[in-house]
């Protein structure tokens, strides 16, 4: 009898779950549930086969990161070269040329024996080109240590020079020279030498003086007859556009005629005439006669004497 109430007991405790530990079996679904959302949270990270674990849900949430650090890869430094070039840096097509070598040694410019120190002498023959120092010589053997090109001794000048074939030979000469010629007269013999210097920066203005040694300002031509020239501006004939001279033109109005104030046709200056008001020229200026004194002269024009 007491062993039958002990099954019945023992059964009755397993149906209603009697004991303080939870069934691993029974609370698995639980887990699983709770893994499955973690392993969604990673796109296609390892959480989602961890499962069970549950919380390696929130490790999946590494696979959005893994993302962005796939998107900062990209450097922006490697934009197909908008970022400049530290080997290029200061290389511009308008800078100024480099400054001839003026110290008076081998191959500075010069315009004679002065400029060059002792032991050399300055070979600028010919009107074209800036002249250069070189070692003085009586043959072709005194000249051959010099370096940069194939020097040889010029018998007229008793100084080492370097021959070329015409102004189109790039590869004769020392760098920084040009083939020029240096005679005339239709006889052609061509030497290395600097090219010529530019025309210095004009600072005259409208119907100011001026010369190759004093050049007109950017826009004006110098305009010359029976004296020094004058600046003014050029024009097309008969009736071409004087207005930019016209606040220097005194108390007379600037009308284009042919260069120099006489006739002619085609591209013409603006000239002041000043027979009607000869004190009526811009300071410095004298009315003159222009172009000859007889039938179609330029008549009289504000000039320089």
């Amino acid at each position: 009898m007491n062993r039958m109430v002990l099954v019945l007991c023992v059964g009755a405790l397993a149906l209603l779950g009697c004991g303080d530990d939870e069934d691993p079996v029974v609370n698995a679904p639980d887990g699983g549930d709770a893994g499955g959302e973690g392993g969604a949270g990673g796109e296609g990270g390892a959480g989602g086969e961890a499962g069970a674990g549950g919380m390696s849900g929130t490790g999946g949430m590494s696979g959005s990161g893994g993302m962005n650090a796939g998107t900062g890869g990209t450097d922006p430094d490697d934009d197909g070269g908008v970022d400049p070039d530290p080997a290029d840096a200061g290389s511009d097509a308008g800078e100024p040329a480099q400054p001839l070598p003026d110290d008076g040694n081998q191959g500075s410019v010069c315009e004679d024996g002065i400029d060059c120190n002792q032991g050399l002498d300055c070979y600028n023959a010919g009107g074209e080109g800036q002249g250069f120092c070189s070692a003085t010589c009586e043959e072709d053997t005194d000249c051959e240590s010099i370096a940069g090109a194939s020097y040889v001794c010029s018998m007229s000048t008793g100084v080492c020079v370097v021959e070329c074939e015409g102004e189109d030979d790039e590869e004769s000469c020392p760098d920084t020279m040009v083939c020029v010629n240096t005679t005339g007269g239709g006889m052609d013999s061509y030497r290395c030498k600097f090219p010529d210097a530019p025309p210095p920066a004009g600072t005259a203005q409208a119907f100011e003086a001026c010369s190759m040694q004093e050049p007109c300002i950017d826009g004006l031509v110098c305009n010359a007859f029976g004296g020094d020239g004058y600046c003014t501006a050029s024009c097309t004939l008969p009736d071409g556009d004087c207005a930019a001279v016209e606040g220097a033109a005194g108390d007379l109005t600037p009308e284009c005629t042919a260069a120099f104030g006489g006739p002619g046709g085609g591209m013409g200056r603006c000239t002041l005439d000043c027979s009607e008001n000869e004190d009526g020229c811009p300071e410095g200026m004298t009315c003159i006669q222009a172009g000859g004194g007889g039938p179609g002269g330029g008549g009289m024009r504000c000039g320089y004497e």
